[in-house]
């Protein structure tokens, strides 16, 4: 097979692989056999098709050799795991869908909504202040309600104006106040109640995080809250520096 790319190439080479390839006396790499023996002659017939290209001095060369076979000579790690969250609490409305992961020293906030898309935040408990405030604020949907309500009052002052009473006898302008009327009652009624909202503040006052009784696990909302509430305090005084003490003689 061909020789090595020079080492100003960042190729992944072989030798730094897996351990299908040798050394030899000089500090060259000896072709394996077998399996690897056809892995490392696919390798060099990539890089010899790379070097005719003439790559620019430090460009990752891309070797389209197939993931399993590489994983072959590859040494995985068993045992390890991602890490598991202490707790964790979805939140869901109308405009917004949130997922808390609660960790030792983090919290995880992913989601999607209608105004940011989807998003994935992490915030470290010892920005936050333990002591959170509380909201109580309506859906957005609420708002749409009473939207459609001022449009469907609009529109019948409008048309009482411009034609007088016998506008509202003709079919289409019944059908488009009866439904203006009919969502936008079915939105405020249904969405009047209020939502209650945790918000946790960092030092600078500033609100980092915010958590919602809405969505399918109201029932665990407090819990949730009160982990979370004690973990911050835990991190923050893990993070406290040692004081000197002055006393001393």
């Amino acid at each position: 097979p061909p020789p090595p790319p020079p080492a100003t190439s960042k190729v992944c080479v072989f030798g730094r692989v897996c351990a299908c390839s040798s050394k030899g006396p000089e500090g060259e790499l000896v072709p394996p056999s077998g399996r690897g023996r056809e892995l490392w002659e696919q390798l060099s017939t990539q890089l010899v098709r790379s070097s005719k290209r003439q790559a620019e001095p430090g460009a990752a060369v891309n070797l389209a050799i197939p993931a399993k076979s590489l994983s072959l000579g590859v040494r995985r790690r068993r045992g390890t795991r991602m890490e598991e969250p202490l707790a964790t609490y979805e939140e869901s409305r109308f405009e917004l869908r949130r997922r808390f992961e609660l960790y030792p020293n983090r919290v995880r906030v992913a989601g999607r909504g209608l105004h940011v898309g989807l998003f994935d935040d992490t915030i470290p408990l010892s920005i936050l202040n333990p002591h959170p405030g509380h909201v109580w604020v309506r859906s957005a949907l609420f708002r749409y309600g009473l939207n459609l309500l001022f449009l469907a009052a609009c529109l019948a002052t409008g048309l009482g104006i411009g034609g007088g009473a016998d506008t509202f006898a003709r079919p289409w302008a019944v059908v488009v106040l009866g439904v203006l009327l009919w969502v936008g009652l079915m939105l405020t009624a249904a969405h009047i109640r209020r939502a209650e909202f945790v918000r946790f503040q960092t030092s600078a006052g500033i609100i980092a995080l915010d958590i919602g009784r809405v969505g399918p696990q109201t029932d665990e909302f407090d819990e949730f809250v009160e982990l979370l509430i004690t973990r911050i305090a835990e991190t923050k005084a893990d993070a406290e520096p040692l004081s000197w003490p002055t006393d001393l003689k």
